[in-house]
Protein backbone atom coordinates (compact mmCIF):
# COMPACT_ATOMS: atom_id res chain seq x y z
CA UNK A 1 0.00 0.00 0.00
CA UNK A 2 1.51 3.35 -0.66
CA UNK A 3 2.64 5.97 1.81
CA UNK A 4 -0.05 8.46 2.24
CA UNK A 5 0.39 10.14 5.18
CA UNK A 6 1.76 13.26 3.21
CA UNK A 7 -0.70 13.77 1.16
CA UNK A 8 -2.96 16.38 1.56
CA UNK A 9 -6.07 14.50 -0.54
CA UNK A 10 -6.28 11.23 1.77
CA UNK A 11 -6.71 11.48 6.02
CA UNK A 12 -5.87 8.54 7.65
CA UNK A 13 -8.76 7.09 9.48
CA UNK A 14 -9.03 6.25 13.10
CA UNK A 15 -9.34 2.77 14.46
CA UNK A 16 -12.81 3.22 14.29
CA UNK A 17 -12.84 4.33 10.96
CA UNK A 18 -10.72 1.42 10.45
CA UNK A 19 -12.69 -1.54 12.02
CA UNK A 20 -15.79 -0.09 9.83
CA UNK A 21 -13.94 -0.40 6.93
CA UNK A 22 -13.08 -4.20 8.17
CA UNK A 23 -16.37 -4.72 8.51
CA UNK A 24 -17.82 -3.90 5.49
CA UNK A 25 -15.27 -5.37 3.33
CA UNK A 26 -15.96 -8.73 5.12
CA UNK A 27 -19.72 -8.02 4.71
CA UNK A 28 -18.81 -7.30 0.66
CA UNK A 29 -16.61 -10.46 0.55
CA UNK A 30 -19.51 -12.50 2.01
CA UNK A 31 -22.02 -11.47 -0.17
CA UNK A 32 -20.27 -11.68 -2.78
CA UNK A 33 -19.24 -15.06 -2.51
CA UNK A 34 -22.76 -16.31 -1.59
CA UNK A 35 -24.47 -14.62 -5.09
CA UNK A 36 -21.44 -16.67 -6.54
CA UNK A 37 -22.78 -19.72 -5.23
CA UNK A 38 -26.34 -18.91 -5.90
CA UNK A 39 -25.43 -18.13 -9.69
CA UNK A 40 -23.65 -21.58 -9.75
CA UNK A 41 -26.15 -23.70 -7.82
CA UNK A 42 -28.39 -21.84 -10.31
CA UNK A 43 -26.69 -22.77 -13.37
CA UNK A 44 -26.37 -26.35 -12.37
CA UNK A 45 -29.55 -27.03 -11.53
CA UNK A 46 -31.47 -24.80 -13.71
CA UNK A 47 -35.58 -25.33 -13.31
CA UNK A 48 -36.37 -26.18 -16.59
CA UNK A 49 -32.90 -27.42 -18.77
CA UNK A 50 -30.32 -29.54 -18.39
CA UNK A 51 -27.12 -28.25 -16.42
CA UNK A 52 -25.30 -26.14 -17.92
CA UNK A 53 -22.13 -26.14 -16.47
CA UNK A 54 -22.21 -30.14 -17.86
CA UNK A 55 -18.78 -30.59 -19.85
CA UNK A 56 -20.76 -31.93 -22.71
CA UNK A 57 -22.13 -28.67 -23.30
CA UNK A 58 -18.74 -27.04 -23.57
CA UNK A 59 -16.93 -29.84 -24.81
CA UNK A 60 -17.75 -28.55 -28.49
CA UNK A 61 -16.03 -25.32 -27.77
CA UNK A 62 -12.81 -26.70 -27.14
CA UNK A 63 -12.92 -29.71 -29.96
CA UNK A 64 -10.55 -29.35 -33.21
CA UNK A 65 -13.18 -27.99 -35.50
CA UNK A 66 -14.43 -25.30 -33.26
CA UNK A 67 -10.24 -23.80 -33.54
CA UNK A 68 -10.48 -24.14 -37.40
CA UNK A 69 -13.82 -23.25 -38.26
CA UNK A 70 -14.61 -20.45 -35.63
CA UNK A 71 -11.74 -19.01 -33.65
CA UNK A 72 -8.68 -18.69 -35.88
CA UNK A 73 -10.68 -17.66 -38.69
CA UNK A 74 -12.33 -15.28 -36.78
CA UNK A 75 -8.94 -13.80 -35.25
CA UNK A 76 -7.46 -13.99 -38.89
CA UNK A 77 -10.26 -11.13 -39.93
CA UNK A 78 -10.26 -9.35 -37.02
CA UNK A 79 -6.38 -8.64 -37.59
CA UNK A 80 -6.81 -7.65 -41.40
CA UNK A 81 -10.19 -5.75 -40.02
CA UNK A 82 -7.57 -3.81 -38.14
CA UNK A 83 -5.10 -3.37 -39.77
CA UNK A 84 -7.35 -2.23 -43.06
CA UNK A 85 -9.08 0.11 -40.57
CA UNK A 86 -5.81 1.89 -38.68
CA UNK A 87 -4.69 2.85 -42.18
CA UNK A 88 -7.85 4.28 -43.74
CA UNK A 89 -8.31 5.99 -40.44
CA UNK A 90 -5.26 7.59 -40.73
CA UNK A 91 -6.02 8.57 -44.00
CA UNK A 92 -9.37 9.61 -43.54
CA UNK A 93 -8.71 11.95 -40.06
CA UNK A 94 -5.61 13.63 -42.19
CA UNK A 95 -7.61 14.32 -45.25
CA UNK A 96 -10.63 15.87 -43.21
CA UNK A 97 -8.46 17.19 -40.20
CA UNK A 98 -6.91 19.56 -42.92
CA UNK A 99 -9.95 19.94 -44.59
CA UNK A 100 -11.06 21.61 -41.16
CA UNK A 101 -8.65 23.95 -41.61
CA UNK A 102 -8.38 24.94 -45.07
CA UNK A 103 -9.43 29.14 -45.72
CA UNK A 104 -12.46 27.70 -48.09
CA UNK A 105 -15.73 28.24 -46.57
CA UNK A 106 -17.45 25.59 -48.00
CA UNK A 107 -14.70 22.89 -47.59
CA UNK A 108 -14.20 23.39 -43.92
CA UNK A 109 -18.40 23.46 -43.76
CA UNK A 110 -18.13 19.60 -45.35
CA UNK A 111 -15.07 18.78 -43.50
CA UNK A 112 -16.70 19.82 -39.95
CA UNK A 113 -20.33 18.04 -40.43
CA UNK A 114 -18.74 14.77 -41.86
CA UNK A 115 -15.93 14.52 -38.93
CA UNK A 116 -19.29 15.94 -36.43
CA UNK A 117 -21.16 13.32 -37.63
CA UNK A 118 -18.62 10.15 -37.61
CA UNK A 119 -17.96 11.65 -34.23
CA UNK A 120 -21.70 11.51 -32.90
CA UNK A 121 -23.00 8.55 -34.43
CA UNK A 122 -22.16 5.52 -32.30
CA UNK A 123 -19.78 2.87 -34.01
CA UNK A 124 -21.91 0.04 -33.89
CA UNK A 125 -24.95 1.92 -35.23
CA UNK A 126 -22.90 2.67 -38.10
CA UNK A 127 -21.23 -0.83 -38.12
CA UNK A 128 -25.23 -2.77 -38.34
CA UNK A 129 -26.38 0.44 -41.08
CA UNK A 130 -23.55 -0.55 -43.48
CA UNK A 131 -23.97 -4.38 -42.80
CA UNK A 132 -27.85 -3.88 -43.81
CA UNK A 133 -26.56 -1.34 -46.58
CA UNK A 134 -23.70 -3.93 -48.41
CA UNK A 135 -25.92 -6.92 -47.77
CA UNK A 136 -28.99 -5.52 -49.80
CA UNK A 137 -26.60 -4.31 -52.45
CA UNK A 138 -25.24 -7.59 -52.51
CA UNK A 139 -21.03 -7.07 -51.62
CA UNK A 140 -19.24 -10.03 -50.91
CA UNK A 141 -18.27 -10.24 -47.39
CA UNK A 142 -20.58 -7.31 -46.01
CA UNK A 143 -20.14 -7.56 -42.45
CA UNK A 144 -16.38 -7.72 -43.12
CA UNK A 145 -16.86 -4.04 -44.92
CA UNK A 146 -19.09 -2.64 -42.86
CA UNK A 147 -16.68 -3.50 -39.93
CA UNK A 148 -14.29 -1.60 -41.42
CA UNK A 149 -15.94 1.08 -42.82
CA UNK A 150 -17.42 2.43 -39.45
CA UNK A 151 -13.92 1.78 -38.14
CA UNK A 152 -12.74 4.09 -40.23
CA UNK A 153 -15.40 6.56 -40.27
CA UNK A 154 -15.51 6.68 -36.74
CA UNK A 155 -11.67 6.43 -35.95
CA UNK A 156 -10.89 8.94 -38.66
CA UNK A 157 -12.68 11.59 -37.56
CA UNK A 158 -11.00 11.48 -33.88
CA UNK A 159 -7.79 11.28 -36.21
CA UNK A 160 -9.37 14.64 -37.18
CA UNK A 161 -9.87 16.43 -34.32
CA UNK A 162 -6.29 15.19 -33.54
CA UNK A 163 -5.42 16.82 -36.61
CA UNK A 164 -6.58 20.07 -36.44
CA UNK A 165 -6.29 20.79 -32.55
CA UNK A 166 -2.56 19.95 -33.23
CA UNK A 167 -2.08 22.57 -36.05
CA UNK A 168 -4.59 24.85 -34.13
CA UNK A 169 -2.13 24.68 -30.97
CA UNK A 170 0.76 25.68 -33.01
CA UNK A 171 1.95 29.21 -31.75
CA UNK A 172 1.39 32.11 -33.63
CA UNK A 173 4.56 32.72 -34.36
CA UNK A 174 4.80 29.45 -36.49
CA UNK A 175 2.23 30.45 -38.83
CA UNK A 176 3.91 34.19 -39.20
CA UNK A 177 7.10 32.62 -39.81
CA UNK A 178 5.72 30.49 -42.82
CA UNK A 179 4.20 33.40 -44.35
CA UNK A 180 6.67 35.33 -44.29
CA UNK A 181 8.98 32.74 -45.69
CA UNK A 182 6.52 33.16 -48.67
CA UNK A 183 4.26 30.19 -47.92
CA UNK A 184 0.07 30.57 -48.37
CA UNK A 185 -2.19 30.29 -45.76
CA UNK A 186 -3.06 27.01 -46.90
Amino acid sequence: MADTSNSVLFDQPGPKGRRTIRIVNWAAALIFVGVLVLILMRLHNPPDGENQLSWELWKPALEREAWTDFYLPGLWMTVKASIVAVVGSVVFGLVFGVGRLLPNVVLRAISSVVVEFCRAVPVLLLMIFFWRWFAFAGLSSPSYWAVVLALVLYNGSVVAELVRSGVGNLPNGQREASLALGLTET
